[in-house]
Parts: C-alpha cells; sequence; structure tokens
C-alpha cells in the first residue's frame, strides 16, 4: 500500500478544508475555534499521560 500517496490526500483534504474556514468566517470565530481545538486536544494529551503513567507506575495510582 502507498502510504505516502495516501497521507497526501489527506494533508491535501485539510488544507482544503482549512481554506474553506478561512475564507469564511471571520479571524475572531477562526481564533475562538483553534483555541477549542487546541484544549481539547491537550486534554486528551493529559488523559493519555495520566493514564500511560498510571500502567507505567500503578504503586503511585
Amino acid at each position: 500500500m502507498d502510504f505516502d500517496h495516501i497521507a497526501e490526500n489527506k494533508n491535501e483534504q485539510k488544507a482544503t478544508i482549512w481554506l474553506k474556514l478561512w475564507s469564511s468566517r471571520s479571524p475572531e470565530i477562526l481564533s475562538i475555534q483553534l483555541a477549542k481545538k487546541h484544549r481539547l486536544v491537550n486534554l486528551h494529551l493529559h488523559t493519555i499521560h495520566v493514564a500511560f503513567m498510571k500502567l507505567q507506575y500503578p504503586d503511585l495510582a
């Protein structure tokens, strides 16, 4: 399977979506949406980190 081709297509799709979003909304709305997404990603990363630490060091849980 050609993963580079798949990844390239996904990146193009993401770029197209962002361009459509950027051109259809005000900068204020976009910045709010990006902040929400950033917080959500950080929350998920924190949850994964905590779960990993509990597995790695069960005595600390």
